[in-house]
């Protein structure tokens, strides 16, 4: 059994080591963001654990304007103690200063990062409601499943091109006897991106469906900006 870490007197249970993880994979999320995925929606017990947390010096708030809810991302010594616990090893190595580099969520990029994890929330609220279905995965570090695809570019011929999906999802549905293994690319659009854009995405998410990558990824798009539209409309995650 492994031995938990001490911090400023506060022993870390795996429900906060959880917590760090997510919010060094998502770099930012909001008090009730961590309530919904690592709580069960308890808000108070989520709220008491945070403050902590913070206390022990693993959590700070990123400074918003009067009136917008709070934002939590990690400190150095807690990707100190992620680090020397093995618990970032999946992901790309990274000095402490590129940590921090990382960290500083511009506020155009703070929206769309925002609505990726009000996405998580609400799939993840889903499926603990929906019998036989568990959410096995929702990554959002792009060069974990960054893909190649091919593009016919107007007068340029067909490119080779890097996809960076906003995130990669694995649902695990039983039935009966058999476990089936749901695989999806997640594209969050804000109206932000030229229609050109977008349909050069959506191409090469059809190139690499084509070329034999994941059987669902053709339906991912419709998927995705379904989720998103029920979810941003009222943005009931993002406060807290």
């Amino acid at each position: 059994m492994r031995e938990m870490a001490t911090v400023r007197g506060i022993e870390l249970q795996e429900r906060d080591f959880e917590v760090l993880v997510g919010l060094f994979e998502c770099r930012v999320m909001s008090l009730a963001h961590v309530s919904h995925l690592y709580f069960e929606g308890k808000g108070e017990s989520a709220k008491k654990r945070v403050q902590k947390l913070k206390a022990a010096g693993l959590l700070r708030e990123r400074r918003r304007a009067v009136g917008e809810p709070s934002l939590l991302h990690l400190t150095t010594e807690a990707f100190r103690i992620l680090k020397g616990e093995g618990r970032i090893e999946r992901f790309p190595s990274m000095s402490e200063r590129q940590m921090e580099r990382r960290s500083r969520v511009s506020e155009i990029t703070l929206r769309h990062e925002l609505d990726v994890i009000d996405v998580r929330v609400a799939l993840a609220s889903a499926v603990r409601h929906a019998q036989g279905l568990s959410l096995a995965e929702f990554s959002t570090w792009p060069t974990l499943y960054e893909f190649q695809a091919r593009h016919a570019a107007e007068g340029l011929g067909r490119r080779e091109l890097t996809v960076k999906p906003d995130a990669f999802i694995r649902l695990l549905e039983e039935t009966g006897d058999r476990t089936h293994d749901h695989m999806f690319f997640l594209e969050v659009d804000r109206s932000s991106e030229p229609q050109g854009t977008v349909a050069r995405k959506a191409a090469c998410y059809m190139d690499f469906y084509r070329s034999g990558g994941m059987g669902l990824t053709a339906v991912t798009a419709a998927t995705a900006v379904t989720a998103v539209t029920a979810v941003t409309v009222s943005r009931p995650f993002s406060s807290g």
